[in-house]
């Protein structure tokens, strides 16, 4: 999805945008039709309820959020928007993507819920700003693998993606890289996978994979046997702004 998708308030007319799966939608997740002010034309500009132009404007992207984080309010100071939680709901004709939010500081703190459906997107508005998830994914750069490290005696381990342990014979291994399917990639194989970089006490560097599937594959120098494999997920948020006049 695109800052292009189309902004629709709840309480709008009904019409084809608004078939009753999205006003039940809407009504189900506590959208309030106060939130929302605006739509697009089909050339993206922002347009109010008659058509009439109205002047917003984009402001940058926030990517990589996880659930968790904030995000600052573009125009008040001290006030920041935090994604509490993101949910697909599939028990509709397409799915509904609906990302509650918590907003911290300022005059009017609270909890606020915007939502895309087939195509639409219903953000939530605070002060001047709506926002909504445009996008969201696995995080391939944050995820962790628990290890067993056979060096010496066997140890357990949790290291997360693009960091190194130190192991008691001196040797580094690091996290390069990993993924939660290895099929798309080595279509012989199947589930988590990560792809370690092993440096010898003399230096000596070395890549190879550890399958969590497929423990009798060793090709390190080392043995190590993927216990499990969790990556998060990140996601974008987006916001327009009315402009000051």
């Amino acid at each position: 999805m695109s800052w292009l998708v189309p902004l629709y308030a709840c309480a709008a007319p009904p019409n084809e945008r608004h078939k009753p799966e999205v006003l039940m939608l809407c009504k189900k997740y506590g959208i309030s039709p106060e939130q929302y002010a605006f739509s697009h034309d089909d050339s993206g500009k922002p347009i109010d309820g008659k058509g009439r132009p109205k002047k917003f404007k984009l402001s940058k992207l926030k990517e990589h959020i996880h659930i968790g984080e904030a995000v600052q309010h573009p125009h008040e100071q001290g006030v920041e928007i935090r994604l509490d939680e993101f949910t697909v709901d599939f028990n509709n004709p397409s799915p509904a993507f609906v990302a509650d939010f918590s907003v911290i500081g300022g005059v009017a703190p609270g909890r606020q819920t915007a939502m895309t459906y087939n195509g639409q997107a219903f953000p939530a508005r605070v002060g001047n700003c709506y926002f909504y998830v445009s996008t969201y994914g696995p995080d391939t750069l944050a995820g962790t693998a628990t290890i067993i490290i056979y060096d010496g005696t066997p140890a357990e381990y949790s290291v997360n993606i693009g960091k190194t342990v130190t192991l008691p014979s001196g040797a580094r291994l690091t996290a390069m890289e990993a993924t939660l399917d290895a099929k798309p990639f080595m279509a012989a194989y199947s589930g988590p996978a990560v792809h370690f970089e092993y440096s010898s006490p003399e230096g000596k560097a070395e890549d190879f994979l550890v399958f969590q599937e497929h423990q009798q594959i060793q090709q390190g120098p080392i043995e190590v046997v993927l216990k499990k494999y969790e990556q998060p997920f990140e996601y974008s948020i987006q916001t327009f702004c009315k402009e000051n006049r």
